[in-house]
């Protein structure tokens, strides 16, 4: 439409306005875009506040001219979207997050935007992150989205300004490392003795700790405990990256391996080498000196001006014969067929592997760099229980520095931890931040925060009786003015009042509560819905992974599957859910059963969109009056509410619901993918290592709210207490399952424990421990699994 039409129809409606406001607001809505002059509640955002200012209609009225005007512009004048257009943004977001520290400056950032270096994420996609125009606006709606959206570009601005600095940490950090590898050997290790620092969120959205302190000792091994977002990962980099206290750190050599290992091009070989960071920085020097020692012609660095370079080159080869960089292949090489690692798997891409075998790896450098200081960010992640047996016995029998493990797994913080470290922060929901240390394994840990308690609660008890006695003889006495005796005692017991200390009880985790919504179906306890006859399978030119398995699944059964991590477990989920078809036999499935699965690398973009928020993944799913919000009008307030309100059930609250996935925890984005896979209300529920990367807290809330769970449950774990709790029911199985049922070729799962190995599916007899002592035999005797 030309500037005369928007003059024509603006002038019709508002002939009353100043006419120099009216030229200013037929310049404001002439450069509007068509589909913005159709938007009522665009035009009334842009022109009703000049229409009340100037006194010629009120609230109402102006609304309504804003619609007659969205009309004659082609509108329909139905209150829709305000579409918000932000600023154009140039964010530098990392590329990738830190898999494994080697102390190398981070990937190359990938694309330009206007001279500026960016991320994966360019100026257009940042406008685009929460779909504003897509969602209903009352005036309580538009205030919570500009909250959320407002929220969003504050994360986006913080990491853009951080960008440099930590691409300069890392520098940094690199050099350090290279300064303590050649200091090895010079000094015995000390530990780390780190008084009163502070830690910021790496958003700088604030303080995680002010004014701690953290002690570590040599051959001690420190289990860190804390909420989802408390900040574990956050310190586990300050001290992987020398920030936290250089000074502190600089004799250690220092390794993290990172919670999200994540396959690149690079061979799990390549991984252990680049892991030896003054191997890697000597291999690079010696190649620059070479070079302009035979290349004398070209122009030389400003730093090698004036440098003999025979004898610095001499100096790097003698370095090089003293960490024995010659023979580093072959025990790289010994090191990853100690893990199970073939000779074709040393040398394929990483990212052809598994996640398990990805972070055995990662794990595999630790034992090819030997640190002083160890750092495990979630290490039990995606690793079969026979990588975590043998992980277990490593750190307790065969490393000797200091290490310090991020663990949910209460079981492994039992097996290896001499030590708890327990975290809070203000961000993680609580009042102060503060970092205990307790001597002792996890259960030493929880009977001593236990008694803690009941005696705060004791001495707080009998503080308060002798305040309540204290009180009373200050009121009685102050009632008695005839004499001085009276009065000087009354006033020594308020002084004795004012003295006391107020008893400071320990400040409860908040409960996490997880509601689950129940399936959808009603079926018979004895009807059967999914079954397995005769089915096999095997990769294209491949040896097959298992071969005639036959079970079938009923209503609320419980099953375990385990095995080793390549064995087969996840095709097997995948020709239950429908994915994968078996390269013979037959999988069938009840026409009404819903399945649904979690998969085990949602935050990869399996399963979750990195760049949609929670309530968009809800948004875009199909819905009916089956769902868990029902059939709504699409974009209408009561969607809005019904879907904030199923994601508040499974812990996803407030402006989390609109931040886009990538900015959640990872124990959030799993809250995340789990709102997804119940939104239709599955019958039967895969779980593929669902407690990964979740804290203590949630993995309880999620064992709590499975336990009742009413539909059946498939789930591929090597959590001991998530086994017990949600799948092994010796009572639940004996309800379900006679004993000559059992035996048949034909079996009916529930709370039962199925093995996948050498090409069998086969039931376990015995209990989750039972079946961790046979691995943990067979792996000490270097027997085949």
């Amino acid at each position: 439409m030309s500037a005369v039409s928007v003059s024509q129809v603006l002038s019709s409606y508002l002939q009353d306005l100043d006419p120099d406001l009216l030229d200013y607001v037929t310049s404001v809505v002439d450069d509007m875009s068509i589909d913005e002059r159709k938007n009522h509640n665009t035009l009334q955002e842009i022109i009703a506040p000049f229409l009340i200012d100037s006194g010629i209609v009120d609230e109402i009225g102006a609304e309504d001219l804003c619609k007659k005007i969205a009309v004659s512009f082609g509108g329909s004048g139905y209150k829709n979207a305000l579409v918000i257009t932000e600023e154009p943004e140039t964010p530098i977001l990392l590329s990738a997050p830190i898999r494994m520290i080697d102390h190398t400056l981070l990937q190359p950032i990938k694309s330009t935007y206007g001279g500026a270096r960016l991320g994966d994420t360019s100026a257009e996609e940042c406008n685009g992150l929460m779909d504003i125009s897509a969602l209903p606006t009352t005036q309580r709606q538009l205030r919570r989205m500009r909250r959320d959206n407002e929220q969003l570009q504050k994360i986006l601005k913080a990491e853009a300004q951080a960008e440099e600095e930590r691409r300069n940490i890392l520098l940094k950090a690199r050099m350090a490392a290279i300064k303590a590898s050649r200091n090895a050997g010079r000094q015995s290790v000390t530990g780390v003795n780190i008084e009163r620092f502070s830690l910021s969120h790496p958003s700088g959205t604030g303080e995680l700790l002010t004014d701690q302190s953290l002690s570590l000792s040599p051959n001690r091994r420190y289990g860190m405990i804390g909420k989802n977002g408390a900040g574990k990962s956050t310190l586990l980099r300050s001290l992987a990256t020398y920030q936290l206290s250089p000074l502190s750190l600089s004799h250690l050599r220092i390794l993290l391996v990172d919670q999200h290992v994540e396959g690149d091009e690079e061979s799990p070989l390549q991984w252990l080498l680049r892991a030896d960071v003054e191997r890697t920085s000597l291999l690079e020097e010696e190649t620059r000196l070479s070079y302009y020692l035979h290349h004398t012609s070209e122009n030389i660095p400003e730093d090698l001006i004036g440098v003999n370079l025979e004898v610095a080159l001499s100096e790097v080869y003698e370095r090089m014969d003293t960490i024995n960089i010659s023979t580093a292949e072959n025990r790289a090489r010994n090191i990853l067929k100690g893990l199970g690692f073939t000779a074709s798997m040393q040398d394929s891409p990483t990212n052809n592997l598994s996640g398990g075998w990805a972070m055995r790896s990662a794990l595999g450098a630790a034992l090819f760099v030997n640190p002083d200081l160890l750092l495990l960010d979630e290490p039990t992640n995606h690793l079969d229980l026979h990588a975590l047996v043998w992980l277990e016995n490593w750190l307790t029998n065969k490393f000797h520095g200091i290490a310090v493990l991020v663990s949910h797994d209460s079981f492994f913080l039992d097996t290896v931890c001499t030590d708890i470290l327990e975290l809070r922060s203000v961000l993680g929901g609580h009042s102060k931040g503060s970092l205990v240390h307790y001597s002792g394994d996890y259960k030493t840990y929880e009977c001593t925060v236990e008694e803690r308690k009941k005696n705060i609660a004791r001495l707080k008890y009998t503080q308060d009786i002798q305040k309540e006695k204290l009180k009373e003889f200050i009121s009685r006495e102050g009632k008695k003015y005839d004499s001085p005796a009276h009065q000087a005692q009354r006033k020594m017991k308020m002084k004795q009042l004012e003295k006391m200390e107020e008893i400071e009880e320990i400040e409860e985790d908040s409960d996490v509560y997880l509601h689950l919504p129940k399936p959808n179906g009603v079926f018979d306890k004895n009807e059967k819905l999914i079954g397995l006859e005769n089915v096999s399978f095997a990769w294209p030119d491949q040896d097959p992974l298992f071969i005639d398995v036959d079970f079938s699944i009923n209503p609320g059964a419980r099953l375990a599957i385990l095995g080793k991590n390549g064995a087969g477990k996840t095709s097997l989920l995948n020709i239950i859910i429908g994915d994968t078809t078996p390269t013979s036999g037959e999988c069938t499935r009840h026409p009404g059963c819903r399945i649904q699965m979690l998969q085990q690398h949602h935050y990869r973009g399996e399963q979750l969109d990195p760049n949609l928020s929670a309530f968009d993944h809800i948004k875009r799913l199909p819905q009916d009056e089956t769902t868990t919000v029902g059939r709504l009008d699409p974009g209408s307030r009561q969607e809005e509410t019904a879907i904030r309100s199923y994601l508040s059930d499974l812990g996803v609250q407030g402006p989390r619901a609109m931040l886009p996935v990538r900015y959640l925890s990872g124990g959030q984005r799993m809250r995340v993918a789990l709102a997804v896979a119940l939104f239709r209300k599955p019958d039967v529920l895969i779980l593929d290592e669902p407690t990964n990367h979740l804290d203590g807290s949630t993995v309880n809330a999620l064992c709590q709210a499975l336990e009742t769970y009413e539909g059946a449950i498939i789930s591929v774990s090597h959590d001991e207490a998530f086994i017990n709790k949600v799948i092994a029911g010796e009572d639940r199985v004996n309800e379900q399952t006679s004993t000559s049922q059992k035996n048949k070729s034909q079996n009916i799962l529930g709370g039962e424990l199925w093995i996948v190995s050498k090409c069998k599916v086969k039931r376990f007899d015995g209990s989750f421990r039972d079946y961790k002592k046979l691995i943990h035999r067979k792996v000490m005797a270097g027997e085949d699994l």
